[in-house]
C-alpha cells in the first residue's frame, strides 16, 4: 500500500501527492484535552476540556526527488503548514482527516542511489493529528 494526501478532501482533491508505506513502528498517541496547575498550598487543579486528540508520526526513506518535491510544495501551498487541514489513506487504507504538527519539514539525503534510478535517496520524518481514528 502506499499513503496519499489529498488537499482539500478525497472527493473533490485539487492535489494528491503519493508516498510510499512508511517505515514501520509509526507511534499513534491518544492525548487526553487536559491542563493542570498547582496551587501555592501544593494542591493541584486540573482543567479538562472533555476532548481526545490523535496523533500519528510518519517515518519515509527511499523518497525520490520528485515525491521531496511534490510533498515540499503540499506541505508550503495546500496545506500551509499546520494552518489547513486535508485527508489522508494511510498505508493500512485508512482515511483520516489531519493537519501537519510541524511547521518545517527536516530531510536527510541518504546519499545512496534509488533502486533502478539515477536520483538519490531523501527520508523525512512528520507528524499529523488525526481529527478521529
Amino acid at each position: 500500500m502506499s499513503f496519499v494526501l489529498y488537499y482539500p478532501d478525497k472527493a473533490t482533491a485539487t492535489t494528491t501527492v503519493t508516498l510510499p508505506s512508511p517505515d514501520r513502528g509509526n507511534p499513534l498517541q491518544q492525548i487526553r484535552g487536559q491542563a493542570s496547575a498547582r496551587s501555592r498550598g501544593g494542591k493541584i487543579y486540573v482543567y479538562d476540556k472533555g476532548v481526545n486528540r490523535y496523533e500519528a508520526s510518519y517515518d519515509f526513506a527511499d523518497l525520490t526527488d520528485a515525491q521531496k518535491t511534490a510533498l515540499e510544495a503540499f506541505f508550503a501551498s495546500q496545506a500551509d503548514g499546520m494552518i489547513n487541514e486535508f485527508q489522508v489513506d494511510d498505508h493500512l487504507g485508512i482515511a483520516y482527516d489531519a493537519r501537519f504538527l510541524q511547521s518545517e519539514l527536516e530531510w536527510s539525503n541518504t546519499g545512496e542511489q534509488v533502486p533502478g534510478g539515477t536520483a538519490p535517496e531523501w527520508a523525512v520524518s512528520f507528524r499529523i493529528e488525526l481529527a478521529a481514528v
